[in-house]
């Protein structure tokens, strides 16, 4: 934030009923766990500033501080009052950047975070919005929610991206795998995009680059033994007996796969890599 903007505030008593959030601006969810602790150990005179931007349509959206107005809210039966600092005039990146700014020491989950990052400014918002618009050509959407359509490896795409763009990599490995996997298996069964299989698949792109080829590549993964469930299963296994990483049982087993009858135009195993 500048300092022109930190200064816009003012400090007072509101009524936790007056308080919103917008989920655009904060976490997913509240932790049901860190509320019960809070009324268990509740000291008034502990709870600090709740951190607020007043809108111009009047609404006081919670920008740090969500279990404390929560708790407040169950002890008192919604009449209860907290100490604000209550910015005006912030737009929504600037709210975005607030809420970060403000979690610093208390990181929110990557999903919370990237979510959040959607809305901001600058480099990390940027990459954060280009990973989303990605998957969303594919018709995924990053969500913490376990479901169809849904992606939830936030990290292993951000590391993906990351990669990428220090290698200069065009099209980007985000893109490259979140195509290839859902070609193979489509965007209801969610496991294609588990953690595992997608940092796998990325690290075959990264490697063998323009050298694979992709129909084939794909091909491989459509036809594998019992759909992404299936090579999670196997790549476990593996992975425990060879002492890598899933990710990395993922990749050896496609590309042994993609390797059969191809005797001069194979990429060569995995794991010897």
């Amino acid at each position: 934030m500048t300092d022109s903007t930190e200064a816009l505030f003012t400090e007072k008593f509101i009524k936790v009923s007056d308080l919103e959030v917008d989920p655009r601006v904060q976490r997913s969810g509240l932790n049901r766990a860190k509320i019960t602790w809070m009324l268990k150990h509740w000291n008034p005179a502990a709870v600090g500033v709740i951190h607020v931007s007043l809108r111009k349509s009047r609404a006081q959206i919670i920008l740090d501080g969500w279990h404390r107005v929560e708790t407040e809210r169950i002890q008192t039966d919604g009449q209860g009052e907290l100490w604000c600092r209550v910015f005006s005039g912030l737009t929504l990146a600037q709210e975005s950047q607030m809420f970060l700014d403000l979690n610093r020491t208390s990181q929110p989950l990557l999903i919370d975070k990237f979510n959040v990052l959607l809305n901001g400014d600058g480099p990390e918002a940027f990459a954060a919005q280009e990973v989303a618009r990605m998957v969303g050509e594919y018709g995924w959407k990053v969500a913490r929610t376990p479901a169809g359509g849904n992606i939830n490896c936030i990290g292993v795409l951000q590391k993906m991206y990351a990669l990428s763009m220090k290698n200069e990599r065009d099209p980007n490995l985000v893109q490259l795998t979140i195509m290839a996997i859902t070609a193979a298996w489509g965007t209801r069964d969610r496991s294609g995009v588990e953690g595992s299989i997608v940092e796998g698949v990325g690290a075959i792109y990264e490697e063998h680059g323009s050298n694979l080829d992709h129909s084939r590549f794909v091909q491989v993964m459509t036809n594998t033994e019992g759909g992404p469930n299936g090579l999670l299963s196997r790549a476990t296994n593996m992975a425990r007996v060879r002492k890598v990483k899933r990710s990395m049982a993922v990749a050896d087993l496609l590309m042994e796969e993609y390797n059969k009858g191809l005797k001069t135009k194979g990429l060569g195993p995995w794991r010897k890599r």
